[in-house]
């Protein structure tokens, strides 16, 4: 996302979206995992984007490959470094 506080990966073959929070201190980048996002059953994933400027968070916007768009609200406040 914009704030770079989340990180999602596509599970390839699959409806799995891992979710990861992201921290930047200085030159040292962590990640920690926090769960899956799962789409609709039998189906794989076609397109992961976030929105710009989401004022509460992060807002995903998933695709699928039988058509269907999901979208996922991430509310959380960024930290500020």
């Amino acid at each position: 996302d914009q704030t770079s506080s989340r990180l999602v990966v596509a599970i390839e073959g699959s409806e799995l979206i891992a979710v990861y929070q992201c921290n930047a201190l200085s030159y040292v980048v962590s990640f920690q995992p926090l769960g899956y996002l799962r789409g609709p059953p039998d189906t794989i994933i076609t397109g992961l984007a976030f929105r710009p400027n989401f004022p509460r968070g992060a807002l995903l916007t998933a695709t699928f490959s039988n058509g269907k768009i999901s979208f996922f609200p991430m509310y959380f406040k960024p930290s500020i470094i």
